[in-house]
Order: C-alpha cells, then structure tokens, then sequence
C-alpha cells in the first residue's frame, strides 16, 4: 500500500532529507496505525514512496527518527487508505471535496478512486460534484475497469492504472450535457461490468515483466468505447447509431471506432438498413481486419547483403496503414455500389476465409475492377443489379488465385532470391499504386471484352493472362501492361460504352493478348514484334492472333527470313484476315493457309520457290 501526500513533506526532518514523498495518489478512511516502508516509484518525479507493509514483501523499515519526525502532525490530517495507495492530506478545503465524494461511495469503491490517481485531480473532484450518486457510481466502475489494460493489436497498452484513460474521459465528461453523460457513463458501466476483477499482487516475473499490471481483451469495449466518446464530435449521435445494433455487433463496430470516428460512423451507416447476416458477415470481418494491425509489423524488409532495397512479398501485411487502408475500402465499396444483402454477406464472408495478401488483393481488384467498369459512384450509388455482368467480370477475377497473386506481386519490383528467401524490389508508393492499377485494368478489360464466351472459358483466359505476366521480370510486366493499357483509354467507364465500338478500338489489344496466351515462347514473340516495321506492326500482331496454335512456329518462321520476305509475308496474311473480317472467306480456311505457310517452310525451300509460295499468297 503506497503512501502518497501532499501536506507532509514540510514536516520531514533532516533523517528523511533524502527520501521525498509523492503526491499524485489517494485512498478514503482517517488515519491508522500501520508499518510503513519506503519503495522506489519510477513513474514520479521522486526517488522513493511511502508504502505499506501490508502491500510488500520486500521493504526498508522507516527509523524511529522518522515516525518521530511526523507522528505528531498526521493525527490533523485526512489519511485515505486504498489497497494500493495511502493519500495523506492536511486539513484544507480540497481534503474535505475528496472526503465528500468518497463517502457517496462504498468501500470498494472508495479504494478504486484512492487507487486510480484521479481523487486530488481538481476536474475530477469538479465533474464528481455534479454527478448523481448512481453516475458516480458507474464512473467508479469505469475506472475500475479502465485499470485494466486492453489487448489490442497484439499488444497489452501501457496504460499502469488507466489513469490517462480515464483522464480523458473525466474530461469529455466534463463538456456534455446532463443527458448524453448519463448514457455515455450507463454504457461504460455495462462495458466495465465484462471484465474480470485483477487477482495479482505487486511482484515481477523473472524476466523483469510486471505482473500487477491486468490486461484482458475483456477490457477491449471499454477501451475503445472510451476512446471514441473521447474522439467524437457528437457523442449523441454515435449513441444513437450503435443503438441500431445488437451487443455483438456494437463490439466489433467499438474496434473501428476506438481508432476511427469518421470510419466507424461510416460503416455504420453503410450498414444500417442491411440485414443481419451481411451486417454479421461484414463486422466479423472488419473487427478481425482492425485487431490484426501490428505495430510491430515492419513495412519494409531490407535484402541482407544486397545493394538495392528489398522486402518480401507480406512485409506489410499487418502494418496499421495497410489494416486501416482495407478498412476503408470495404466501406468506400459499400459507399458507392448498391451491392445486395447477399453479395455483401457473400463477399465478407469470402474475405474471412483468405490469407492477408488474397484479401489485400481481392479488395484492390473489387475496388478498382468496379471503378473502370462503373466508375467512382459519388453522391448516388450505383446500382449493381442493373450491372450483373460489370459485377460477374469482377468476380471472375479475384476469384481466381492466379489472379490474386499477380496482382498482388505487381506492386513491388524484380524478384531476388537471398539464403532461400525470396525478396521483391521496393517501389515508391506512387509507382507502386499506378503498376498494380495498371495490372487490374487490363485484366478487367480483356475480361469484359471476352464477356461472351462460357464462365469456363472466361476463367481460364484470365489466367492465361495473370500466370503470363506472373512469369515475366517486373520490369518487362510493368512495361508490357502499359503498353497493352493504351488501347481504347478513355475517361467514360467501360460499361457505359457501346460494346462494339469497344471491341473495335481494343483489337488491338486483343491480337495481343491472343497470341501471348498461345506463345510458349513469349520472349521470341516479343522480340520478333520489334523486327517488324512501325506502319505493319498491328499486321503482325493480326497474323500471330490468327496463327492461334501455330504462333511460334509462324514467329520462328518470320525471325529466320529475310527483311524483304518476312515483311510480304506479313502483308499477305494481314489480307488474308481482312477477307475474313468481310466474310469472303472463313477464319478456318485462313487458318489453313498458315498452317500451309509453315510446312513449306519446314521443307528449307529455294529462295526462287520461296519467292513464288509469297507471291501466290496474294492471289
């Protein structure tokens, strides 16, 4: 039991001249005989405290020239006794404010004040004086509770006594109206009540841990409760807000709100009217997400022994910005696309079953895919049931691990490999946003441009594509998904354009991603595209798309002729295929001639009969 005072320091003689007395702590009954020692206290500005006997094992005995020293005068003073602390105060004013609201309270209580360090706080004793028996009551309770520390983010808040907690509270308090106190102290109470009552005593584990300081994740509510009556800017309205919802849920909305107002008052709104198991589904998921932020957990892994800043892939999974940023994702999603009950049950609950990096790219590919084909929304949401096949493309997309881990890894640089660990090049934030932007746009638009084939179809194409760009250096993916991005680039979202016309001006890119998904040898592909000259280069990724299966071997063909013959060739199939798009012949047939083309170059022809073979392909 400390001993703390403000009133007896006077009074010490020379036999204590180096053992001052702290004042920042209380208790409630008149004084008592009791053996007292003196005890270290790192958190004040004095070297040593009075403490009790009753509260140490280990302890130094006052000398008789101490007790000596003060007996006299404490017998005038106001002694208050917690369990852990003694406040010895001399007759004044103050001293009887503290005595007069501790004895609205009972023991328990009275002790639970003393401990806390709030009793000589003058707001305290000022907020105290206009509460009501019962508030004050609830307010004991909380600090009680606030005492014990939360376990949040994996870690238990170092908070000893709760008393900078409920210092901000005792502040808050003190700026409300009578009726908005009176709910906030209700709910904390109730908050308060979950959490265990602390069984320790004042000793240390053997690696130096101290075990007197509670932590429980039951305190969890109430410290994120107290933090958001404490943030907000209309207590009432938060109030009235969580009301709409059941105990469980207003838990888990407590975990956004403890951090975040602005996003805890967004979400609930965003769920208000929905129903039950999509409002489960999507607080169970963002309570998880919120929890699991580390402040431990390094946004950057540098490679050992290398010259060029690395990280690997998860090295900021769990850092508070990229939590927080998915956070608010899923609520902008919410925000600006009417999605169903069903699909927000659906889509939360797919999410609660991923890794962190498939949920990190799942949410990037829903966001970003629905911003090309929708557009942002803004003050009116958009109506996904009149948009199945935008949301169907979407769902194609991050339903697939292929994709997932494309997109996921298009945000960092080349891959290096160091004692078996693989590390990834850091890009800057910018850089690394527009990549993997770039990333999901073009599988979204090859997606949406392919919308006609079968669900079957349309999955694998996808993955051709993710497992494609997977395989290259990020380098040459990052330069490849912007060259590709630059066909049919407009400000009007995919879905509000004429089908058609999209079609028309992303042929190009559609021969493109053709013979790439057909080539198993896309370095010759590349790098025979270059060969070809500026004003034939869309003849030629026109001929590879209608080479289909035979692209390497037409590619391997084109890389061995000569200029002259490699471009006539070129010009010949591009009309070839020109007689296919006005239905002269049929793609069959022009297939077949290429397949032609390729045996009778296997056959290692004159140059006088290769010449002949070209200029009969004009006719």
């Amino acid at each position: 039991m400390k001993i703390d005072s403000s009133g007896i320091n006077g009074l010490v003689d020379n036999s204590l001249s180096n053992n001052k007395l702290s004042s920042n702590s209380l208790s409630g009954n008149r004084f008592s005989e009791n053996k007292s020692t003196l005890e270290s206290n790192p958190n004040t500005e004095s070297s040593n405290r009075l403490t009790s006997a009753a509260s140490q094992t280990d302890r130094v005995s006052l000398t008789q020239a101490a007790t000596d020293a003060v007996g006299a005068e404490w017998e005038e003073s106001h002694v208050f006794h917690g369990k852990q602390h003694i406040i010895i105060m001399p007759p004044s004013e103050k001293a009887d404010r503290m005595e007069a609201v501790l004895n609205r309270l009972g023991d328990e209580q009275q002790q639970v004040l003393i401990d806390s360090n709030l009793l000589m706080e003058d707001d305290f004793l000022a907020l105290a004086e206009t509460l009501s028996d019962e508030e004050l009551s609830a307010f004991s309770s909380v600090v009680e509770g606030l005492q014990t520390s939360p376990k949040l983010n994996h870690f238990a808040a170092i908070d000893l006594t709760g008393f900078t907690a409920a210092k901000a509270l005792v502040d808050t308090l003190s700026t409300m109206d009578e009726g908005t106190r009176g709910r906030v102290l209700e709910q904390a109470a109730t908050h308060a009540s979950k959490i265990p009552p602390f069984q320790g005593d004042e000793t240390y584990n053997a690696d130096g841990s101290f075990l007197a300081v509670p932590s429980s994740s039951m305190a969890n509510d109430l410290h994120n409760f107290a933090n958001a009556v404490n943030k907000s800017d209309d207590v009432g309205l938060m109030l009235d807000k969580l009301d709409g919802f059941s105990e469980d849920q207003q838990s888990d909305l407590l975990q956004i709100l403890g951090t975040s107002v602005e996003m805890g008052d967004r979400l609930m709104e965003t769920l208000s009217d929905r129903d039950t198991n999509a409002q489960d589904a999507m607080l169970n998921l963002l309570s998880e997400v919120a929890q699991s932020a580390r402040g431990y957990a390094p946004e950057i892994s540098p490679v050992s022994g290398s010259g060029n800043g690395g990280a690997i892939l998860e090295h900021d999974n769990y850092s508070g910005r990229v939590v927080w940023d998915m956070v608010d994702d899923s609520i902008a999603l919410m925000e600006s696309y009417q999605f169903s009950d069903e699909q927000i049950e659906e889509m939360a609950t797919e999410l609660t079953h991923m890794e962190r990096s498939d949920q990190r790219a799942y949410l990037v590919i829903t966001k970003t895919g629905l911003e090309h084909l929708l557009g942002e929304g803004g003050e009116q949401t958009i109506a996904l049931d009149e948009h199945q096949g935008a949301l169907a493309t979407v769902e194609a997309l991050r339903g697939s691990a292929s994709v997932r881990d494309t997109v996921f890894k298009s945000r960092m640089g080349e891959e290096t490999i160091s004692d078996g660990t693989r590390f990834y090049g850091l890009k800057d934030e910018g850089e690394s946003h527009r990549d993997q932007t770039a990333t999901i746009e073009l599988l979204v638009t090859d997606t949406w441009l392919n919308q006609g084939g079968s669900e079957s179809d349309i999955s694998l194409r996808s993955t051709q594509l993710a497992n494609l760009l997977r395989e290259m250096g990020a380098e040459q993916r990052d330069g490849l998904v912007h060259e590709l991005n630059r066909f049919g680039q407009g400000d009007i979202p995919l879905a509000q354009r004429s089908f058609t016309d999209l079609q028309d001006e992303n042929q190009g890119l559609s021969n493109r991603i053709d013979s790439l998904i057909e080539s198993d040898d896309v370095e010759a592909l590349l790098a025979t595209a270059t060969l070809i000259s500026g004003e034939q280069k869309e003849d030629f990724w026109t001929v590879t798309a209608l080479a289909e299966k035979n692209v390497d071997p037409l590619v391997n063909l084109l890389q061995q002729s000569d200029g002259t013959v490699r471009s006539q060739i070129v010009e010949a199939l591009a009309q070839q295929s020109g007689l296919v798009d006005s239905g002269t012949k049929s793609r069959d047939e022009v297939v077949e001639q290429v397949d032609d083309l390729i045996e009778f170059f296997e056959q290692d022809p004159s140059e006088q009969d290769v010449q002949r073979y070209v200029d009969k392909l004009f006719t």
